[in-house]
């Protein structure tokens, strides 16, 4: 059985895991610092990257195969003009790091 939490800094063999794919990314962009019960105390729109069930909200595809109409997705990609872009301040998430994540999403974001 899965365990229900991530650790973005936990060494695994797996190529597409959290913490070799995504989660430095995330941490990269401080998205921890809002979006991680464990490391900040905050949780903000119910996404919490130290909880694993609450990712799915985030992560399931508005068109069934497509990993770009997630909501993780389109916040990252989104502009002041289409929408609330993620991060909010700061450095914007990179075209490749976008492709990784959507990678890792097609994989089962496991």
């Amino acid at each position: 059985k899965q365990k229900d939490t991530y650790n973005p800094t936990q060494n695994t063999s797996d190529s597409m895991s959290f913490a070799k794919t995504v989660g430095p990314i995330f941490l990269k962009y401080g998205c921890y610092k809002c979006h991680n019960s464990k490391e900040s105390n905050k949780v903000e729109a119910d996404l919490d990257f130290s909880i694993r069930s609450s990712l799915k909200p985030f992560l399931s595809p508005n068109e069934k195969g497509n990993p770009a109409t997630t909501p993780l997705v389109l916040a990252l990609t989104a502009t002041a003009a289409n929408g609330k872009p993620m991060p909010p301040k700061g450095a914007r998430v990179s075209d490749a790091e976008v492709e990784t994540i959507m990678k890792w999403i097609v994989a089962g974001w496991e």
